[in-house]
């Protein structure tokens, strides 16, 4: 059995963004969510019918993300931190999936460390991802084009990210939209990060996955 590993960042992406715009949909008809003040991401993740639709969701784009790093370190994409790749993305999809499973009003705590363990082990995948395995190693098949974007898009999850410290600094609550919208714009920014390996990797790229 064979995987047409180029389709992995594009069906990973498009989880992601399927399951917010579901969860938001379904939570914002029953009422459990209002557009002002904007909610933060896991306030859809807390009741029923949309916390379903929000585990299914994220944990899988949290498997997806795992294969991703599996699959760009076997096309040779990325060379030279490869072992720092992989423990961050660990820590992202375990992270990930915890804030899934355990919402912020079950057990706050849990939920609080799943989401900053995340958060920061996927911005640092990034960095490492577009800084210094780009320029550091020897790598091949990445487009220069696909580079940039990785590399902007990296950066404006870093200003977003310093962007919620401030506001944080200054004692805004999430009650405050502010702090919601860093939040939107860090999951939708992850996952754009995601779709452009999209077009490093060639169409006629498999890897094998049963062994025949």
């Amino acid at each position: 059995m064979k995987l047409r590993c180029r389709y992995v960042p594009i069906i990973q992406t498009t989880i992601a963004y399927v399951t917010l715009g579901l969860c938001w949909v379904m939570a914002m008809a029953l009422g459990h969510i209002h557009i002002v003040p904007v909610p933060m991401i896991s306030d859809m993740g807390v009741s029923a019918p949309e916390k379903y639709c929000f585990q299914a969701g994220f944990i899988s784009s949290a498997f997806l993300q795992a294969c991703l790093t599996w699959i760009v370190e076997k096309a040779n994409l990325v060379r030279g931190t490869i072992r720092a790749n992989l423990i961050l993305t660990c820590i992202s999809a375990l992270g990930l999936i915890t804030l899934s499973l355990v919402n912020e009003h079950d057990i706050p705590a849990v939920h609080t460390t799943a989401a900053a363990c995340f958060f920061l082990s996927q911005l640092l995948w990034m960095l490492t991802n577009c800084f210094y395995d780009t320029l550091q190693s020897d790598t091949k098949g990445i487009r220069s084009k696909s580079v940039t974007v990785r590399q902007a898009i990296a950066v404006l999850g870093f200003l977003d990210l310093l962007c919620y410290l401030f506001l944080r600094l200054y004692q805004l609550t999430r009650d405050s939209w502010p702090i919601p919208v860093c939040e939107w714009f860090a999951v939708i920014n992850f996952s754009l990060f995601t779709l452009t390996f999209a077009f490093d990797i060639e169409k006629s790229y498999v890897i094998d996955i049963i062994q025949e």
